[in-house]
Formats: C-alpha cells, structure tokens, sequence
C-alpha cells in the first residue's frame, strides 16, 4: 500500500509504503497491517498510558520503561488531560529496523540518527529508547490536537523533553549563539513550516516553538496553551497571543 501526496497537479511524493496481508476473518478476506502479525513475535509492555513492543534483539530495559510511565502521567495532569488514548511504540535499534518492524519498507521520513524518533496522529512512536520523552509527548498531543500547527507540537515537545538528548535550555542558547552570526527573519515562513536544522543539532521550529510555549506559561498558564492547540495555522496563534511584531518578539525572548 502506498501513501501518496499531490506535489503539483501532475507529480506525487511517496511518503511511505506499507506492507499488507490478507487473512481469513470469520470467513471473510480481509486486508490487514503487516504490523498486526509483526507483533505477536516481540517483547511487550503494556500500561495504562503506554505499551511497547520492541525487536527480540531489543530489550525493554525496566528504568526507562518506568522514567517514560511516570513521565507521561506528570504530563497529562499538568495539563489535565484524561482521555484514554494509549501510546503505542516500537522499540528497536535503530529507526530503520522500527520501520521494517511496522512494515514500512520504505518511508521518505527514515533517519540514521541514533536520537530520532518519529510520531504519528493515531498516538504511535517509532523510538530507539521507551523514554524517548520527546516522541512521547507527541504521542499524548497529535491525537487530540491533529491539526495544530507543526510548531505548537515541535514547541511543546521540546520546551518539556528537549531534543537530540539536549534540553530545551541548550537549543535556546545555540539560537542564540546562532543569529549573532548569522541575523535570520525568525517570522519567515519556512521557519514555522520546514524545521530547518541550524548548528548543534538544533531545529528552528522547535525551538521557536518551544519560546512561544515558554512564554505563553509564563504569562498565562496550563489552559492558554490548550487554547492556542486549538489553532490551525501559526498565524493565528500570534494574533491569539496579540504578536504584530514577531522577528522582533522573538529576538526578545531569546535576549531575555
């Protein structure tokens, strides 16, 4: 099966593609997720805002199963979030061997990264680690709020877990360091759209993402930030906020 999107009127870009089996169920065929007999073969965890499988040659090691248990519940009371979507993850050595294990054979979203992971809407991560803190707030957001803007869900994920096993303070003062060399509009477009990767491992929407989420706590609390989810563009979330000015607001936080 293959995932496709419209890249103009006349091409498409593979995003992934997915293998699928048919099985007999209650005497009828019926296609089903190469992942859904994947599964049966390897190592499982499973709690209540949690479970992991992982690779047989991947041990769920019990501190970071339980660092990532813990983690979750704090969040979600933070945000008084009880519904009872579950986080699915895939554990295994590397990104390729959790794609091969979902039974995507090829994505344009692989990383040979060790850090990376990657999070989908229905609440599943694809992870090297279970406490892969970043992925997992993903996992807790994007079902709820799928359609909030990229840079509210890249902020909120990396102001509380950070990213490439660096916290939210360390990728603030790389920006910082960054434009005194290299002065950049942090209200263009690409920034809020692209991710683009700068120096030190750090990626300009979740950085400026996490600022706003930064700032937004500071001045206004749990529920505002909930609000601003509730937003489809990074557009509307400046003007929820009273932001004309962004490149300048955004400089400020970061000379704060």
């Amino acid at each position: 099966m293959i995932r496709i999107i419209p890249a103009t009127d006349s091409d498409f870009v593979v995003l992934k593609i997915y293998k699928v089996y048919a099985a007999e169920v209650k005497g009828k065929f019926k296609l089903l997720n190469y992942f859904d007999e994947t599964k049966l073969t390897l190592n499982h965890y499973n709690g209540d805002d949690v479970e992991f499988y992982s690779s047989p040659s991947k041990n769920l090691d019990k501190n970071e199963i339980n660092e990532a248990v813990e983690f979750i519940k704090n969040f979600k009371k933070l945000y008084n979030i009880s519904n009872n979507n579950k986080i699915k993850g895939i554990v295994a050595n590397t990104m390729d061997e959790c794609w091969a294990l979902l039974g995507v054979p090829y994505t344009v979203y692989r990383s040979e990264k060790t850090y990376s992971g990657y999070a989908m809407t229905s609440g599943m991560v694809l992870v090297t680690r279970p406490n892969h803190l970043h992925e997992l707030i993903h996992g807790v957001m994007m079902p709820l709020y799928p359609d909030a803007p990229l840079l509210l869900h890249e902020g909120i994920a990396t102001y509380y877990a950070g990213g490439a096993r660096k916290d939210y303070a360390y990728h603030k003062q790389n920006l910082k360091k960054y434009i005194a060399g290299n002065p950049i509009d942090l209200s263009a477009e690409e920034i809020f759209y692209t991710n683009k990767e700068i120096e030190g491992e750090t990626y300009l929407t979740n950085i400026v993402g996490a600022m706003i989420i930064e700032y937004t706590l500071k001045n206004y609390g749990h529920d505002k930030v909930l609000q601003l989810f509730g937003k489809t563009y990074p557009e509307e979330v400046f003007e929820e906020l009273g932001i004309k000015d962004i490149n300048n607001w955004l400089y400020d936080l970061i000379n704060q």
